[in-house]
């Protein structure tokens, strides 16, 4: 699924505060091999897996470097659902780094194991970041929890103190804006999303993410379908925007277009639970009853949560 707080998310996400420029971890592609392609989600996790210890153990790496291996490396576990090694990998991470990116690589273990579905966990690890820090990545995450919960009020304020805490967090509102979708507050969700767009007119995410909240909503589906395509122009070929785009397509009942962007989602990364649970949706819809129930089922093994999270869209079986 997308980025979304409530959703089966990347959790490397965030950008490391010092990075000069809005970089994605496990998300934006690096265009040369300098990390092997440690990060580039277009290539399955087992490979980025392999590339990122490759790097680590043949390269000197700059802090940036180590930073980078080792959140690709545990992203790739992630996509696999090896929750246990990806925390592993944060863990030797927090040691490795300076301290102001020990902060960041604390907040994504927290999301780790909110993924993992130990919200309680989760929610101890954000709040000690904010007692020790009042860092911005505290009060996210600990937003992230209130909304996995379906506390989206709550979730809404965190936010709101996360702008006020003594770190900038650029992606803020667009985790904002996946909660306002879910409560269904659509015009402040596209404020939030074409604010970061503004901000960041050539980076892919912002647009795709747009692209997303708009075709759950069933919303301006014909500017969602240019949002994808913009965010393909910048990263051609990235899973989570070929998956952002086949929900556009499904809500425009383009069904064949639909299944065609899932697949290609699925060549990148056969375990991504939104692709499996619409390419199941999808099968359905056109009278492929056994494939479809087998994707949603597999969906279902991947991310128990799955049909509860797009219940939320009015999408079901």
């Amino acid at each position: 699924m997308k980025r979304s707080i409530f959703t089966v998310v990347t959790v490397a996400l965030v950008c490391l505060a010092t990075s000069a420029m809005a970089t994605s971890w496990g998300r934006f592609y690096i265009s040369n091999d300098r990390f092997g392609r440690c990060g580039d989600e277009r290539l399955s996790p087992d490979i980025r897996a392999q590339n990122c210890v490759r790097s680590i153990k043949n390269t000197m790496l700059t802090d940036y470097g180590v930073n980078y291996t080792l959140g690709g490396l545990a992203d790739a576990f992630l996509d696999e659902s090896d929750y246990k090694s990806a925390i592993v990998v944060y863990d030797k991470a927090i040691k490795a780094t300076r301290h102001s990116d020990q902060t960041v690589f604390r907040y994504l273990r927290g999301m780790a194991y909110l993924r993992w579905g130990k919200q309680d966990v989760a929610s101890e690890e954000f709040a000690k970041i904010v007692q020790e820090t009042n860092n911005s990545y505290g009060y996210v995450g600990l937003a992230e929890v209130a909304a996995d919960r379906g506390d989206y009020k709550q979730a809404i304020e965190l936010f709101d103190r996360a702008y006020n805490a003594n770190t900038a967090n650029y992606d803020i509102e667009l985790q904002r804006a996946a909660v306002y979708t879910a409560m269904g507050d659509y015009d402040k969700a596209m404020k939030d999303d074409s604010d970061i767009a503004g901000y960041y007119p050539n980076f892919f995410y912002p647009f795709a993410n747009r692209c997303w909240d708009r075709a759950v909503s069933n919303r301006d589906l014909d500017s969602a379908l240019s949002d994808c395509n913009h965010a393909l122009d910048i990263l051609p070929d990235d899973p989570d925007t070929l998956d952002s785009r086949g929900m556009v397509r499904f809500r425009q009942g383009r069904l064949d277009d639909a299944l065609a962007d899932y697949n290609a989602a699925l060549s990148h990364n056969p375990r991504m639970a939104s692709a499996l649970f619409m390419r199941g949706i999808v099968e359905l819809r056109k009278g492929d009853a056994e494939k479809g129930q087998a994707d949603i089922q597999q969906a279902n093994n991947v991310y128990p949560l799955i049909g509860a999270k797009f219940a939320i869209y009015g999408i079901a079986p």
